[in-house]
C-alpha cells in the first residue's frame, strides 16, 4: 500500500509493548507495528506543521504533490514537453485538493490521472516544521526524491517543473520555501552533489541523511525503509532485513523506498560539516550554533556513538509523540552539562530560546498544570524552570528585536567565539587521524571563500557586524567633527541628534569614530544602522552638510549595500574570483579640497564584500580612475550600474559641478564596460580633469588604460596613434573649451567615410583626419593656408584610397575617393560644431591652379635575375631606387636640402607611399586602413625632413 493512505486515522496508534524484541525476531510483524507508529507520528507532526504554517502555506503544501503528480497547462510547473517525467508513487489527490486546485488555477484540469512510471518516489518535509524550533524566519525546506528512470534530457525537464513549482509556491506562501530534488541512489551513497546556496554538498553526507531520518515527515509517495529496520543495526544487518521484507509475500513493500541505512558519521564528514555550519551561522546562528553542539558530540564520543535518528526512532517506536528540535537540544545540552561546559550550555539555552521564537511572560511561573498542556510554551517553562532564570533574563531576551546595537554586537561576539572554540575542539577531538576528509576541494573553496567574505579584513573593506537578530535601523543619527587637545580632528557617529554644546555627555551614544564621514556612513548602512527613514545631521569643523543632501545620500547607500548581504552571494558567483557590480562615487562634501581634489568610491563586489576608498590631492580624479574605476568597466558584469552622487544643493566643483562627474562617467560605463568587448574594437572616452585631459582607452577584454595629458599637443598626439583594429569609437565628454573643436570632430564623423576637418583657432591653423575606421591624423606641414594643405592631402588620398579599397574587408572596398570624401569646417558660433563644406572646399583647391611636385615611394622589382626586390623614390625626374645607393631616403633628403639651398623646384612632399611588410604586421591587424597610410607618410615626412 502507499505511505499516503497509512496517515488515515487508525484506532491503534502506537505499537505495543515488546516491540523491540518483536520486531528483531519477526521482520513482518515488527514492520507492520512500526508502520502503524510512524503513522501515528506523522499525523501528530503534520498536525503541527499546518498549525505553524498558516492557511496559505498549509494549501501550497497540500497542492506540492498534484503540481508534480501532474502536467498540464494552467498548473504551476506546466513544462511544454510530452518528455517531461510526471507522477508520485502511490499517489492520488484527494477531493479537497481538486478542489483547491480549481480554485486557485481555475483554467487548469486537475482531475487524477494514473502515472505507469511515476517519476517521484518521496515527497516529504524535513526540518524545524513541525516542531518548536519553527518560527516567522524559518524556511521551508522539501526533499523530492525521483527514482533513476528520471535521467538525461528528462532530469533536465523535471528540474524546470521542480523550480518553477517552487517559484509559485514562495509567491503564494510568502515564505521561504526550497525544493531539494534528490536521486534516490545518491541519497543511498550519501552523495548531495556539490555545495550551493542552500545545499550542504559534500559537507554532510551522512549527516543531512540522520537530519531528515530524524526530521522527515513524507507528504506523498513512498515512506523510507529505514523505519522498518530496528534501531541500531548496522549496514550488512539493514540490507538483511529489507531484504526479508522485499521477498515476504505478507508484507507490502512496494510502498517503501530504500534510502540507505545510517551509521556514526565518519571523521573525515565532521571537518567540512563544521566549516559548513560557521558558514550558515551567519544567517542561522541560534540554529547553527546547535548543530555545531551535535557535531562536537559525536566527534566526543567515539565509535561508539550512535546517529540521534536511532534514538528518535526508539522513542517513535515506544509510543513517543517526540521533538526532533527538543531531542537534538536536549542531547546537545547534556553533552556540556557532562564535560562542564557551562558558558556554552548558557549560550545554547538562550539560543534555543530566541531561536523558538515563544516568549514566556515573566510574571508566571512553571507548574505542573502547564507542562500538562503540552503546548511550546509550557515546554519552554519548563527548560527555563530548569534553568533558574529569574524574570530580568526573560525581559531582557522578550525585547530582543528592540536591543541596542551594543548588546545585539555582544551576543554575536560571543555566538562567534563558541563557533571558534567548538572548531578547535572538534578539531582536536578527530586528532591526526589517516581518514581522508569527505568534502570535496570546490566545496571547500567555496566554504572559504564564503568564511573570507565574513570574517577577512582588507583595507578599506567595510566592516561587517554579525547581527545576530537582523537589523538595528536607528531613527534619527548624528555625524560630528571636533578638535582633540592631541590635535587630532576625527569624525563620530552618534544615536540620536547630538550638538556641539551636547556632545560631551553623548559618549554613551557613540557608535564608531572615522578620519573619513563617509566611511562612517557607509558603515552604518551596510549594518542596517541607517536606512531610508533614518534622518542624519552633520557639524563639521568647516560647517554642516545639509541634511537633505546626507538623507539623499543614505538612501543611495542603502540601495547598494541592500544587494550586497554576505550571507547571500551564489555558489557559482563564490567558485570564481570575485568581480565588481557596483560602484558609487562621491565628490567632496565635506569641503575639504572641494571637487576632484576630495573624491570618494564606495564598491562592492559578487562575493557580497563593501568597500570604501578615499583619494586627495590634484591627481585624485586620476587615482580614482586607476585604482577603481578602470577595474570596475573591465570586470562589472553591469557597468551601468555604476553612478555618482551629485547633491541636489552642491554647486561649483571639478570644473563646474558633480552633475559633470556624474555624466561622463556614466558615459564611461556606456561605451566602455563589461567583461564581454567586441574583438578588433578600440573604444576612447575623453574627459578633463583639474590636471588636464585624460582619456580612457580599452581595446580587449582586459585591456583598458587611464592616461592623463596636461595640454592639448599632448593628447592629440596620443590620439593620432594607430593600431590593429577594425573599428575606433571615440567620444569627447567634456564639454570643456579645450576639448570642444575635438568632441564637435568626433561627433561629426561617420563610420565608413573619410572625414575631414578644417580647424582655426587663434591663429593657429589644423588639418584633422578621422578615416573610414575612426583613426584620427594630423595633417603636419609648414604654415600655409588651408587650400594648398588640402590640395597636397587630397593628391595623397586619391592613391590611397584606391589601395585601401582593393583590400578584403576594408570598408572602401570598391570606392573611389569622390564616394567616401566629406570636408567640413569647424567653426565656433556661440559653441564649436561641424559644417560640412565638400563642394566649397573642392572648388578652392581647383581655383589654385596649382600642381605641386609630389614625391613617390613605391615598391621596386630590382635590376637583375636574383637581386632582392627594393623600393624607389621618385621627385620630379629623379629616381632613387634601393641597391643603388646605402640609403635611399637618407639620399633623398641630401637632395631636397640642396634644392633648398639653390631655391630651386618646388617643396617635395609624399604623395604616395607604400607600407613597408614590419610596419603592417604591428600596425594594421586585418586589413590597412586611410590612416595607416597618412601615419606612416608623416612618419617619412619627418626622415625626410631630417
Amino acid at each position: 500500500m502507499s505511505y499516503a493512505s497509512s496517515l488515515a486515522p487508525s484506532r491503534e496508534s502506537f505499537p505495543p509493548k515488546g516491540f523491540l524484541s518483536l520486531q528483531a525476531d519477526a521482520p513482518v510483524a515488527g514492520a507492520r507495528a512500526a508502520e502503524a507508529a510512524f503513522a501515528a507520528y506523522d499525523r501528530f507532526r503534520r498536525r503541527r506543521i499546518e498549525a505553524q504554517l498558516g492557511p496559505r502555506a498549509e494549501e501550497a503544501l497540500r497542492l506540492l504533490p498534484l503540481l508534480l503528480h501532474l502536467n498540464r497547462p494552467g498548473l504551476p510547473g506546466y513544462v511544454d514537453d510530452p518528455q517531461c517525467p510526471v507522477g508520485v508513487s502511490g499517489y492520488s489527490p484527494h477531493r479537497e485538493e481538486i478542489r483547491l486546485a480549481r480554485r486557485h488555477f481555475p483554467g487548469a484540469d486537475p482531475r487524477p490521472s494514473g502515472v505507469l512510471r511515476p517519476a517521484v518516489e518521496l515527497v516529504a518535509v524535513m526540518g524545524s516544521a513541525g516542531t518548536i524550533g519553527f518560527s516567522g524566519e524559518s524556511d521551508l525546506d522539501v526533499w523530492v526524491c525521483h527514482g533513476p528512470a528520471v535521467s538525461g534530457w528528462g532530469l533536465e525537464l523535471f528540474r524546470r517543473k521542480v523550480a518553477a513549482v517552487e517559484a509559485w509556491m514562495n509567491r503564494h506562501c510568502r515564505l521561504e520555501v526550497h525544493l531539494f530534488l534528490q536521486a534516490t541512489q545518491s541519497v543511498c551513497r550519501n552523495d548531495f552533489g556539490e555545495a550551493g546556496p542552500e545545499g550542504c554538498g559534500s559537507a554532510m553526507g551522512a549527516l543531512l541523511k540522520e537530519e531528515f531520518y530524524r526530521t522527515g515527515v513524507p507528504l506523498a509517495g513512498k515512506a523510507p525503509f529505514w523505519r522498518l529496520v530496528p534501531p541500531g543495526v548496522g549496514p550488512e544487518e539493514y540490507r538483511r532485513h529489507c531484504d526479508l521484507l522485499r521477498q515476504s509475500s505478507a508484507f507490502d513493500a512496494g510502498g517503501y523506498v530504500d534510502l540507505g541505512c545510517v551509521e556514526r558519521v565518519p571523521p573525515g564528514e565532521l571537518f567540512g560539516a563544521v566549516v559548513w555550519q560557521i558558514v550558515k551561522g551567519w544567517k542561522s546562528p541560534f540554529k547553527s550554533a546547535l548543530k555545531l553542539g551535535l557535531l562536537e558530540r559525536g566527534a566526543r564520543s567515539g565509535p561508539e556513538g550512535r546517529p540521534l535518528c536511532e534514538r528518535l526512532k526508539e522513542r517513535v517506536l515506544a509510543g513517543e509523540r517526540v521533538d526532533p528540535y527538543r531531542l537534538l537540544f536536549d542531547e546537545v545540552l547534556a553533552h556540556y552539562r557532562v564535560h562542564g561546559e557551562a558558558a556554552a550550555e548558557d549560550l545554547l539555552a538562550r539560543c534555543f530560546y530566541l531561536k523558538t521564537g515563544v516568549r514566556l511572560d515573566p510574571s508566571l511561573r512553571f507548574t505542573p498544570t502547564l507542562l500538562s498542556l503540552g503546548s511550546d510554551e509550557a515546554v519552554l517553562r519548563e527548560y527555563v524552570a530548569s534553568w533558574g532564570w529569574d524574570e530580568r533574563r526573560l525581559r531582557c531576551l522578550n525585547a530582543f528585536e528592540t536591543w541596542r546595537l551594543e548588546w545585539v554586537a555582544g551576543l554575536a561576539r560571543e555566538v562567534d567565539r563558541y563557533f571558534l572554540r567548538t572548531y578547535q575542539r572538534i578539531r582536536e577531538a578527530l586528532g591526526t587521524g589517516e581518514e581522508t576528509p569527505r568534502i570535496t576541494p570546490r566545496d571547500l573553496d567555496v566554504l572559504g571563500r564564503k568564511l573570507r567574505a565574513v570574517y577577512g579584513r582588507e583595507q578599506d573593506k567595510v566592516e561587517v557586524l554579525h547581527l545576530v537578530g537582523g537589523g538595528v535601523e536607528e531613527p534619527c543619527v548624528s555625524l560630528h567633527q571636533e578638535r582633540l587637545p592631541d590635535g587630532e580632528v576625527p569624525w563620530r557617529l552618534f544615536r540620536g541628534r547630538v550638538a556641539s554644546p551636547t556632545v560631551g555627555g553623548a559618549e554613551r551614544e557613540l557608535l564608531r569614530s572615522s578620519d573619513d564621514p563617509l566611511e562612517l556612513l557607509v558603515w552604518a548602512a551596510r549594518n542596517r544602522l541607517v536606512g531610508t527613514r533614518t534622518r542624519v545631521f552633520c557639524r563639521g569643523l568647516a560647517g554642516g552638510v545639509p541634511a537633505a543632501d546626507l538623507e539623499a545620500l543614505i538612501r543611495r547607500l542603502t540601495e547598494l549595500v541592500e544587494r550586497t548581504r554576505v550571507s547571500e552571494p551564489s555558489h557559482e558567483a563564490l567558485s570564481a574570483d570575485p568581480v565588481p557590480d557596483r560602484l558609487l562615487i562621491v565628490p567632496s562634501l565635506w569641503g575639504e579640497g572641494g571637487g576632484s581634489e576630495e573624491v570618494r568610491a564606495v564598491f562592492s563586489n559578487s562575493w557580497g564584500e563593501t568597500f570604501c576608498r578615499r583619494w586627495h590631492g590634484p591627481d585624485a580624479l586620476q587615482a580614482l580612475a586607476e585604482e577603481v574605476l578602470v577595474p570596475f568597466l573591465l570586470r562589472s558584469p553591469d557597468p551601468t550600474s555604476l553612478q555618482v552622487f551629485a547633491p541636489l544643493h552642491k554647486v561649483g566643483v571639478l570644473r563646474g559641478s558633480p552633475r559633470r562627474l556624474q555624466r561622463e562617467l556614466a558615459a564611461a560605463a556606456g561605451l566602455l564596460g563589461g567583461r564581454r568587448f567586441p574583438e578588433g574594437l578600440r573604444r576612447r572616452l575623453v574627459g578633463m580633469s583639474a590636471t588636464g585631459a585624460y582619456v580612457l582607452d580599452r581595446s580587449g577584454p582586459g585591456e583598458l588604460r587611464c592616461r592623463t595629458f596636461p595640454s592639448r599637443e599632448g593628447l592629440l598626439r596620443f590620439l593620432c596613434g594607430v593600431g590593429p583594429h577594425t573599428r575606433v569609437e571615440t567620444r569627447v565628454e567634456s564639454s570643456d573649451p579645450e576639448l570642444a573643436p575635438l568632441k564637435a570632430a568626433f561627433a561629426a564623423a561617420c563610420a565608413g567615410l573619410i572625414d575631414v576637418f578644417l580647424w582655426e583657432e587663434g591663429g593657429r591653423e589644423t588639418i584633422l583626419v578621422v578615416d573610414e575606421v575612426g583613426h584620427l591624423s594630423r595633417v603636419a606641414g609648414p604654415a600655409e593656408r588651408f587650400p594648398y594643405r588640402l590640395a597636397r592631402l587630397l593628391l595623397f588620398l586619391e592613391g590611397t584610397v584606391a589601395d585601401v579599397g582593393g583590400q578584403h574587408g576594408s570598408p572602401l572596398r570598391g570606392k573611389s575617393l569622390r564616394q567616401v570624401l566629406r570636408i567640413h569646417s569647424l567653426l565656433r558660433e556661440g559653441k564649436w560644431h561641424a559644417r560640412t563644406a565638400t563642394r566649397e572646399h573642392l572648388s578652392r583647391v581647383r581655383a589654385l591652379g596649382l600642381l605641386p611636385e609630389g614625391l613617390v615611394i613605391e615598391r621596386g622589382t630590382g635590376k637583375g635575375e636574383g637581386e632582392e626586390a627594393g623600393y624607389r623614390i621618385t621627385w620630379g625626374d629623379q629616381s632613387i631606387r634601393s641597391g643603388e645607393v646605402g640609403d635611399p631616403v637618407a639620399e633623398t633628403r641630401r637632395r631636397i636640402r640642396e634644392a633648398r639651398l639653390s631655391g630651386g623646384g618646388d617643396e617635395p612632399f609624399v604623395t604616395r607611399v607604400f607600407l613597408d611588410a614590419g610596419f603592417a604586421r604591428e600596425h594594421c591587424g586585418a586589413f590597412v586602413t586611410t590612416g595607416h597610410y597618412l601615419f606612416y607618410k608623416q612618419a617619412v615626412e619627418q626622415r625626410l625632413g631630417g
